[in-house]
């Protein structure tokens, strides 16, 4: 089979390598190894970076895309994040360019359903609000709304992107399968009138990092992401007891990292790093910090914790607590809850006394989600488009 997958970034050696880009990678080779023909169309294929001039509709894109189908002629598109660079107008190409060719989407946030793709709204001073059902709004109530803690100018961009591609031209349409990595995102997308199926994120496991973590002195809490607001680091630094019985290695970049470094002067804040160092120091920690104020997909910090045998702290909302429940990894909190995340960080901490916290076995949820298992459940999806349109041209 000839699969195509289009994503924003490219999965090897991109400007940005995140969770979205592990999974296409791991996909890529994951479906090689099981004999199909993968290429990878990425925003640097279709030329240029992102400008405000093409965010909501990069139409160079679609030239580029439109030309490696009729190179390429895959049977399936199979799209990724698309929003930063190649734009959703993208969505409609295959149609015109790759007749017949089933076209399945991975939703790796909530960009489907929301102009913000954490499904964040701002108020006053960016506080943080949750609208899962922006859907449902109508366009005066979107274009009312802030979208992005940058300000109007990036809100309105996310408007109109959103109001255009899925209200006015409704791209979404194209899409034969959206593939949802959590249950929750399922639910979400479902509900919007998506066609929908779940299909857990394939995870490389990690050795687990119980030589390298220390016995004794200080819990080693870890937290990897964007410092970002929504993001939640800021609301556990303001929770946490300043008491000396924790440190904590900071990976990230954004906004609100001056802020948080004169809050947390003690942390140690090593800024964008590679994945594989990331993995590494998530397992050697005790504790992974996933405190976040919006709902998260499916982290793959998260997920790379539980793998690696560290715990999780994680807040109560999106896939998060999927995660933390089904692999025992650790304590699910209210993000918006100082005493919460406060009682929940001192239940980690009682069971590091006890020779508990990082002993949990999750080795079976993970045996499910191997890249090859991965592979065969997209595998299935792409089957099933394909013989449901060969049964309807019949």
């Amino acid at each position: 089979m000839r699969v195509l997958l289009v994503n924003d970034y490219e999965p090897d050696s991109g400007p940005i390598i995140g969770g979205c880009e592990v999974v296409v990678r791991t996909l890529r080779d994951a479906l090689r190894a099981r004999g199909h023909d993968v290429a990878v169309f990425s925003g640097t294929d279709a030329g240029g970076l992102r400008t405000f001039w093409n965010y909501v509709r990069n139409k160079r894109a679609e030239r580029a895309l439109a030309d490696r189908l009729h190179e390429f002629r895959p049977e399936v598109v199979h799209f990724h994040n698309i929003y930063h660079r190649l734009s959703p107008y993208v969505l409609g190409v295959p149609r015109v360019a790759a007749q017949g060719a089933a076209v399945v989407m991975t939703a790796h946030d909530g960009h489907l359903a929301c102009p913000n793709p954490t499904f964040t709204r701002f108020g006053p001073d960016n506080a943080v609000s949750i609208e899962l059902g922006s859907h449902r709004w109508t366009e005066s109530e979107v274009r009312g709304a802030r979208w992005d803690h940058r300000g109007p100018l990036y809100s309105g961009l996310r408007v109109q992107q959103h109001l255009r591609s899925y209200r006015r031209d409704r791209l979404h349409e194209h899409i034969g399968r959206v593939i949802c990595p959590s249950r929750f995102l399922e639910d979400v997308l479902h509900d919007g009138g998506l066609p929908t199926e779940h299909v857990p994120p394939p995870v490389e496991r990690q050795s687990p990092g119980t030589q390298s973590r220390p016995s004794d002195g200080p819990l080693r809490l870890v937290f990897a992401g964007r410092l970002e607001r929504e993001k939640g680091l800021e609301a556990f630094l303001r929770a946490a007891p300043a008491d000396g019985s924790w440190r904590l290695d900071v990976y990230g970049v954004g906004d609100e990292a001056q802020k948080l470094r004169a809050i947390a002067p003690g942390a140690t804040f090593h800024g964008h790093v590679s994945h594989g160092k990331v993995c590494r120091a998530i397992a050697s920690s005790h504790v992974l910090i996933a405190t976040s104020l919006c709902p998260e997909n499916a982290p793959a910090a998260v997920l790379e914790a539980a793998s690696s045998g560290t715990a999780v702290l994680g807040g109560n909302l999106g896939g998060t607590p999927e995660i933390v429940q089904e692999t025992g990894c650790g304590v699910v909190v209210d993000p918006f809850d100082g005493n919460s995340i406060a009682n929940g960080l001192g239940e980690l901490m009682a069971r590091r006394y006890a020779d508990r916290l990082n002993a949990f076995d999750a080795s079976e949820y993970f045996a499910q989600r191997t890249p090859e298992r991965h592979a065969m459940r997209v595998e299935a999806v792409y089957h099933g488009l394909l013989e449901g349109a060969a049964a309807c041209a019949s």
